[in-house]
């Protein structure tokens, strides 16, 4: 007879689903993170607006001027973060930086650095998988997404840009960014994201191919969002209007430039279509009622503002930057099929390469052994090969060759007999002994 106890004891039993939600919520997600950029670009800014917290204070990245004439030289560093949000899969997050990236007066070492940096992490994991005792939890330590931070200048990529990004693309995803959004009008804007998406198809720079994911993917868009509408914003029209008061011409917005028609947000707006991502970070937080949001559910959720005298710009808002989308693209819709790309093509590209570069140097090894015996062969039978034709020099290097495996084949016969002796006189002495 079943009870009402036992059913609600049945009742609370975890579905499978449940079981697995549980276990990787236990165990959580690593992730490694590589970020590169020149001093001063804010990668440390976007790095606290990421994770939600100040995991860099300011006085961690003030400049020495003691130490201002000093190269950095080469140093890579890195941090772990745990990422948890309620609800949600715990990110281990390993943080990979190198400071002062390109401040050196020559930085043309810079690229094979980090390079053979990459390199070795790969060859770690290779070393691993070819060990006879693997361990049973070993720590990736591969670089699953790379952010480059490019400034925009409005001539595209610096040949140091191209030069790094070219050597490492093939060994991490890579995606560029544009830091500092918020000083570039909205035509500079799109005119940097075409200079920089031309630079690297006309270099044959391999990024991360998002292929047809949409914006859609990452999140919901609810209203269409062009750059022209930032134009018309109240911002821009406030900046224009500051700008008469003080008596200097403002010829405004071009509305029917192409340009800015071209970059239109929509839930149909493909990924690949706006990388460059622009990028708008602060450190400052401020609660969002207290910025005007009205019948919100996240009210007291705090978001990251740049504050003008014009009015604020938030970080969070995708009318602003494209952070929200990128920080969505790490930390939700792609953060597996960046660690997948990288073990699944990234790696096994470089994988191939090792084996058959150990293919060659094994086949060269057995080349030498050839020749040496061809060399041999034709020093000792030279008379007999110049009274034959080729099928007689043929013949003559195939029973020298049957000749010396035979040879081998009766010395291991010979030790498999001792051995066998060996055990029989072992189990006479010792008979209690298994052998």
């Amino acid at each position: 007879m079943v009870t009402a106890k036992s059913n609600q004891q049945h009742a609370v039993i975890p579905t499978t689903e449940e079981i697995r939600r549980r276990k990787i919520h236990q165990k959580g997600i690593q992730f490694c993170l590589l970020v590169l950029g020149e001093s001063g670009s804010g990668k440390y800014t976007f790095v606290n607006n990421l994770c939600g917290r100040n995991v860099f204070e300011e006085d961690d990245y003030v400049l020495d001027a003691q130490q201002a004439h000093l190269e950095p030289g080469f140093d890579v560093f890195s941090k772990q973060i745990q990422l948890r949000e309620n609800n949600a899969t715990p990110i281990n997050l390993d943080l990979l930086l190198v400071p002062g990236l390109g401040d050196n007066i020559d930085n043309s070492s810079i690229p094979d650095q980090i390079n053979a940096y990459l390199d070795t992490q790969f060859e770690l994991v290779f070393n691993e998988e070819n060990r006879i005792k693997r361990q049973a939890k070993s720590v990736d330590t591969r670089p699953h997404l790379c952010l480059y931070f490019v400034r925009a200048t409005s001539r595209g990529l610096r040949e140091f840009d191209v030069m790094l990004m070219k050597t490492i693309c093939t060994k991490v995803n890579l995606l560029p960014v544009i830091s500092k959004a918020d000083l570039l009008t909205p035509d500079e804007l799109v005119l940097n994201k075409k200079l920089i998406q031309k630079d690297i198809h006309d270099n044959g720079i391999k990024i991360y191919d998002f292929g047809d994911d949409k914006l859609s993917d990452v999140m919901s868009i609810d209203n269409c969002y062009s750059l022209v509408d930032k134009a018309n914003s109240d911002l821009a029209a406030a900046s224009m209007a500051a700008s008469k008061d003080e008596g200097k011409v403002s010829h405004g917005f071009n509305k029917g430039s192409p340009n800015l028609d071209d970059l239109v947000y929509n839930e149909d707006t493909k990924i690949c279509d706006i990388v460059p991502f622009s990028l708008v970070c602060s450190n400052e937080e401020v609660c969002r009622k207290d910025l005007g949001y009205e019948e919100d559910e996240d009210l007291d959720m705090t978001c990251h503002v740049r504050r003008y005298l014009w009015g604020d710009v938030v970080v969070e808002d995708f009318r602003s930057s494209d952070f929200i989308f990128l920080k969505n693209i790490i930390l939700g819709s792609h953060l597996q099929d960046l660690k997948d790309h990288t073990h699944n093509i990234l790696y096994e590209n470089y994988r191939s390469m090792k084996l058959m570069e150990q293919e060659e140097a094994h086949g060269d090894a057995n080349m030498s052994e050839v020749y040496g015996l061809k060399r041999e062969m034709s020093n000792s039978r030279g008379s007999i090969y110049s009274g034959h034709g080729m099928m007689g020099k043929v013949a003559e290097g195939d029973a020298l060759l049957k000749k010396k495996m035979e040879e081998q084949q009766k010395l291991i016969q010979y030790y498999e007999r001792e051995l066998s002796e060996m055990k029989k006189m072992l189990g006479k002495e010792m008979p209690d002994v298994k052998i």
